[in-house]
């Protein structure tokens, strides 16, 4: 009995072990990302998202939304914002973030890291914020392809920082367009 108890342990940590380990997933055929392998891909609401996964009980949440450098050039010149903002990364990204500044009540953030990634310009920023009552700690990247601009935004409670942190920005830095 004590071995089929030691037995069902052991198997149970090492599933547990594995669930840790990255898998990689391609978003449309135009990217990859390394995710922990403990997240599903899941639906929530917002038609913006490209891709969503979770792990609703280990609080760990997943998102990125893509749009086009022609759409963002047309839609700067529309906006009259032409004169303000280049399309670029670093326009992109200054408008990406400023954006969820105005939509979270941020509290703690890092400076934004200029950077590139497997090739490609990038910006990182980390962030803790408060939302509908929850403290979340976040971090955001933004990515200029070859005709896209890329977004992935992870977050998870403030409470399991630590336990995330690394492996949310292993997220960020696995990106790669194909």
């Amino acid at each position: 009995m004590k071995k089929l108890i030691l037995f069902a342990l052991t198997v149970f940590t090492l599933s547990a072990c594995d669930s840790d380990k990255p898998q990689t997933i391609s978003v449309n055929g135009k990217y990859t990302l390394d995710i922990p392998s403990f997240l599903t891909k899941s639906e929530l609401p917002g038609e913006e998202f490209t891709v969503q996964y979770e792990n609703v009980l280990r609080a760990f949440h997943l998102v990125t939304i893509d749009e086009s450098m022609l759409e963002m050039e047309q839609a700067y010149e529309d906006a009259g914002l032409s004169e303000l903002y280049e399309n670029n990364i670093d326009s992109y990204a200054q408008i990406v973030f400023s954006g969820i500044e105005e939509n979270v009540e941020v509290y703690k953030k890092s400076a934004i890291a200029d950077t590139t990634i497997n090739g490609l310009p990038a910006r990182l920023l980390k962030f803790n914020a408060r939302v509908e009552g929850f403290d979340l700690y976040y971090t955001a990247a933004a990515y200029q392809g070859k005709d896209t601009f890329h977004q992935v935004m992870t977050w998870t409670l403030t409470e399991k920082q630590a336990e995330f942190e690394k492996q949310m920005e292993d997220i960020m830095y696995s990106f790669k367009e194909i």
